[in-house]
């Protein structure tokens, strides 16, 4: 099998459908902003942040114990075993779905008067709450699809929930819903999207075909596999989701709109790693499986040599020009949320890698090791974020995130390489860095000698920068026009019986 031309195209698919899925949330955000107060547009981002975080300790892990065993059950053709993952994984979840719901039910007029200080809140967590249910069906679904390696499916999944949120904000604003339109939008769109995953997820494997086998086993190994990857998903969440949630408390809700136009742009970087990451969890958990190290090893240092290379010229268009993104797109009023963007694309910058790597770390069996790296992580953020958002806002919660991001990404590598003694081009990343600062310069200062349209300004400074920036990487060493050709070989090769 062509394991090369398998990442890159697994990957690609992903990754091309993560930026559309990008573009479209990313569009939806603008439509809210203007169409609502910040005040508004943070309660809603305030109110279903807090619903998202509470639902990692709902799948208590089991998304990628279902992907990493469905992997390893289908190479050695169990599919009863398959069944078994699914169906252990959806007991699991419908229960904790039914006790989140019972639990957020009553607790939500207490929740909107003492937390978020708004009485809207009440009604809005209310109707969520079929959300809870409705996400649990489409995951499911699709992380079965992404098990079976069935990656063009799985990359579609965001891509459709985001367009339906889109046409149905869209719709709900166009009756007039207000600061509902998102609320009734998220609490349908799963169950759209179950409609369409379930037919696709039968045509691929026939669910009601097989028995169950071995079911106490498969759910022994399920829940051990999950219970160090629901304890990393939690953190993973207090990384991603605390920042909100501490804004919501200490500072204002225009404050936590502001944060929720900044911090997605600023993510949108993540989009490479999760692309890669998706692919390399059950690629890399079949060669692990395979005992097939050799490649593994080689299709890692492919990584380390080229995804920042690709993650730069992105990189320095956000960072360049995020004061013009943000008031295009937003408004004038989400300025003051500039430095903050700044400091988390660093912190995402290098986040990305450290994504790929606590995927391989499930994939060999060591999903321990991630739990520790996402919990020193998640405790530097929370703690930073004590100190300094009371004090900074939201720039102090920039800076809590992306210095948890930088521990992350340090503390993987080190991990990473005494797994599987990998070697890490620290001197292809120096070089890289001072292209990168050369790139960000040359965004800066094109502009600035150009008496034209902004806009074309802006395109004939990202033309010109990018043609700079691939000719220094190749005068620096940075990328090998061999080696280029050689990846390129084994993408386009086909495979021979």
């Amino acid at each position: 099998m062509n394991y090369t031309k398998k990442a890159v195209h697994g990957a690609g698919n992903i990754f091309a459908m993560s930026m559309l899925a990008s573009a479209l949330a990313y569009l939806t955000r603008i439509i809210l902003g203007k169409n609502l107060s910040p005040e508004d547009f943070g309660l809603f981002y305030a109110v279903f942040t807090f619903l998202v975080f509470l639902l990692f300790f709902r799948d208590l892990g089991f998304s990628q114990a279902l992907m990493k065993h469905i992997a390893e059950f289908n190479v050695h053709q169990q599919f009863g075993k398959i069944k078994s993952a699914i169906m252990i994984t959806f007991y699991f979840q419908f229960i904790g779905s039914i006790i989140f719901a019972i639990v957020i039910y009553l607790l939500a007029p207490y929740l909107a008067l003492h937390y978020f200080k708004n009485q809207e809140a009440t009604t809005i967590l209310r109707i969520l709450i079929i959300y809870i249910f409705g996400s649990m069906l489409f995951i499911i679904s699709k992380d079965t699809l992404l098990g079976l390696q069935r990656t063009a499916l799985f990359s579609l999944g965001e891509f459709l929930k985001n367009g339906f949120v889109f046409l149905l904000v869209l719709l709900f604003f166009y009756l007039n819903k207000g600061v509902y339109a998102p609320v009734y939008a998220f609490a349908l769109v799963c169950f759209l999207l179950f409609a369409i995953y379930f037919p696709l997820l039968l045509r691929e494997y026939s669910l009601f075909k097989y028995k169950t086998e071995q079911f106490p086993q498969v759910a022994k190994k399920i829940i051990w596999f999950a219970v160090p990857v629901f304890a990393t998903a939690v953190g993973s969440k207090i990384i991603g989701y605390v920042d909100t949630l501490m804004l919501t408390y200490f500072r204002s809700l225009t404050e936590v709109g502001i944060y929720n136009a900044v911090l997605p742009t600023s993510l949108l970087l993540l989009y490479f790693g999760t692309s890669i990451a998706s692919v390399v969890l059950p690629m890399a958990s079949e060669l692990w499986t395979r005992g097939d190290t050799k490649r593994l090893v080689r299709g890692i240092e492919t990584i380390y040599n080229y995804l920042f290379v690709g993650l730069v010229p992105f990189f320095g268009i956000l960072f360049v020009f995020a004061p013009f993104i943000l008031q295009t797109f937003f408004g004038s009023e989400y300025l003051t949320g500039v430095l903050a963007m700044r400091i988390l694309l660093v912190g995402s910058f290098v986040f990305t890698l450290a994504l790929v790597n606590h995927n391989l770390f499930t994939a060999l069996g060591k999903p321990q090791l991630v739990t520790k790296i996402i919990f020193l992580a998640a405790a530097v953020n929370a703690g930073l974020n004590v100190i300094l958002i009371p004090w900074l806002g939201i720039t102090g919660a920039g800076i809590s995130t992306t210095a948890s991001y930088l521990v992350a990404f340090i503390v993987s590598l080190w991990k990473m390489n005494n797994c599987l003694e990998i070697t890490i081009p620290w001197k292809k990343w120096g070089s890289l860095l001072l292209v990168g600062i050369i790139f960000m310069l040359l965004l800066y200062k094109i502009p600035l000698l150009l008496s034209l349209n902004y806009w074309l300004e802006l395109a004939l400074a990202i033309v010109i920068a990018g043609m700079i920036y691939l000719l220094l990487l190749y005068c620096f060493g940075v990328i090998n026009l061999d080696e280029i050709k050689s990846h390129y070989k084994l993408v386009r090769w086909k495979e021979t019986k």
